[in-house]
């Protein structure tokens, strides 16, 4: 999107030169009319249409990824749990994750989200989703022994996705019982994310 170089990588053994006869990537313009440019990898040595027939993957561009906010205290268990996303910000995407790490092992975890943004923690449980028009996000879960909680974000069939549209912005947060805190309920950072085709 801005022309920033991501990676820079020759597997051991390869030139350059080899390199390129087996994969090259091109930003190819804006095909979806969303003002960012697509990625075009192709692989000339793909034979899944005929020997050596080559294919060709074409990436969406992506506005970015979601901010993240609103740090999470220390719960319990001497960490701060983290709320990340795995996927693309698209609401045509249908493989997106919300994952929490270094969370209590054992807890229950809620997921949770709200329109717009809320910069600064609110209420008794210090959440940044606001107060109004809160929608939990799948099932609970319990957290795994290893701190790790995730939930699938269905946003093409989940009652909450009638609500998200292209441009709008929300907030993302998990909570999880903390029996052994001050508060019982503990809580990851919030992620701000602005949704796109």
């Amino acid at each position: 999107y801005t022309g920033e170089v991501l990676a820079d990588a020759t597997p051991l053994g390869q030139t350059e030169s080899t390199l390129r006869r087996f994969a090259e990537g091109f930003l190819i313009g804006d095909l979806d009319g969303d003002g960012l440019d697509e990625l075009a990898i192709g692989w000339a040595q793909d034979s899944e249409g005929g020997p050596q027939s080559g294919q060709v993957w074409i990436y969406r561009g992506s506005a970015g990824d979601a901010l993240s906010y609103c740090p999470a205290p220390l719960h319990s268990g001497g960490k701060s749990a983290r709320l990340q996303l795995d996927g693309s910000l698209s609401l045509i995407n249908d493989d997106m994750w919300l994952q929490v790490y270094d969370g209590l092992p054992g807890s229950l975890c809620l997921f949770l989200a709200a329109a717009g943004t809320h910069s600064s923690p609110t209420g008794t449980n210090g959440l940044c989703l606001g107060n109004q028009g809160v929608f939990r996000l799948g099932q609970p879960t319990l957290t795994r022994l290893d701190g790790l909680a995730e939930t699938e974000l269905d946003v093409t069939n989940a009652p909450y996705a009638a609500s998200w549209f292209p441009g709008s912005t929300w907030t993302l947060q998990a909570v999880f019982r903390d029996t052994g805190a001050a508060v019982p309920l503990g809580r990851t950072n919030a992620l701000a994310l602005q949704w796109g085709w």
